[in-house]
């Protein structure tokens, strides 16, 4: 019995191990695809420009440090006026705001934090920035911050794009960034948005090896239409609302 039990725990523990390889295989491979001009194109076309858009999201963080995976899961809204608010509902409540003016949190007690922006390129500048050109599909507003690679999946009716820093202020938070979408005119066109970080450890005094700090985050129930007054209120009133959009 003891003899089978490892026979299995080899074969999950190989399954496993051969899915990440893929995975990491296929991104390897997305980023030997720089963007051209007939790319550029597929993918204005394949992002909902200048419209609001309120989802759910999963995320997963694969930290090197860590064995198993931290998940969260919330709502996310998206307003071209205004900005993003990112909603963490579980495991527990915190609300980040993000905006051209500032940064606001709000944590699980109700109370809120503002940031006001500062003059520089500094991150957290920049993430409202790179977040709202991400949900607009502004590309040019991406050229002018990231090396750009794309890939599309005909079988599977999939795009990918890729995105690695020309920012070192970006590169020291993400070493690569990948956007995966549907080629479905009637959903949102982002499915799932994968931010790499590569950090390095030290296994003795002499030697370093490269790892990886992976968050993955998969949306669903994406909506995109006019938002309500108390998903406009996070962006416009002084104390934004504590409610949970459904």
């Amino acid at each position: 019995m003891t003899n089978k039990l490892t026979v299995i725990r080899v074969i999950l523990l190989s399954g496993i191990m051969s899915l990440f390889s893929l995975h990491a295989a296929a991104n390897e491979d997305l980023f030997s695809h720089p963007v051209d001009k007939s790319a550029l194109l597929t993918l204005s076309q394949s992002f909902s420009h200048g419209q609001p858009l309120v989802a759910s999201f999963t995320q997963q963080r694969k930290l090197a440090i860590l064995k198993r995976p931290l998940i969260s899961r919330g709502n996310v809204i998206f307003s071209p006026e205004h900005g993003v608010v990112w909603q963490q509902i579980k495991p527990f409540s915190n609300t980040l705001i993000l905006q051209s003016t500032g940064l606001t949190q709000i944590d699980s007690q109700g109370k809120a934090t503002k940031m006001a922006m500062k003059s520089g390129a500094g991150l957290a500048e920049l993430m409202p920035k790179m977040m709202r050109a991400i949900f607009s599909g502004n590309i040019a507003q991406l050229q002018q911050e990231f090396e750009l690679f794309y890939q599309f999946n005909h079988d599977e009716k999939q795009w990918q794009l890729g995105m690695t820093p020309k920012l070192d202020v970006i590169s020291k938070a993400f070493s690569k960034i990948v956007i995966t979408g549907e080629n479905d005119k009637s959903s949102y066109a982002i499915k799932q948005l994968q931010l790499i970080s590569q950090i390095h450890q030290s296994n003795n005094a002499s030697k370093t090896q490269p790892q990886s700090d992976v968050t993955t985050i998969t949306f669903s129930n994406q909506a995109h239409r006019t938002l309500n007054a108390a998903e406009l209120d996070y962006f416009l009133a002084e104390s934004p609302q504590r409610s949970t959009p459904e």
